[in-house]
């Protein structure tokens, strides 16, 4: 059985995909953006983004019946590469026992 979990952004719907999809005991997220309710602007401070990030992916993974616990393999992508340092941050915030 297949259970499609949306963060309800526009996005989704216009190209086609879901925030996750839990077929079984496994959970796959999508790529994702630091989406902002209404289509405001998004944070423009890297940590704050990465960290915003993060809270949605926890989300789905929530509705999923999992957590960022349950995580094994996350990508961080960059445009910048001064930027590693503070997504780094919050990404070690979030993933710091998992893995």
């Amino acid at each position: 059985e297949r259970q499609r979990i949306s963060s309800g952004a526009a996005f989704e719907e216009r190209v086609g995909y879901s925030r996750a999809v839990r077929v079984g005991q496994h959970v796959w997220v999508s790529g994702t953006g630091p989406i902002m309710p209404g289509d405001a602007d998004p944070p423009a401070d890297p940590y704050e983004q990465a960290r915003l990030c993060l809270e949605i992916i926890g989300r789905a993974l929530a509705e999923a019946g999992a957590s960022l616990d349950d995580v094994v393999r996350p990508r961080i992508y960059v445009t910048r590469p001064e930027d590693i340092e503070a997504v780094g941050r919050a990404h070690r915030e979030a993933f710091g026992t998992a893995l």
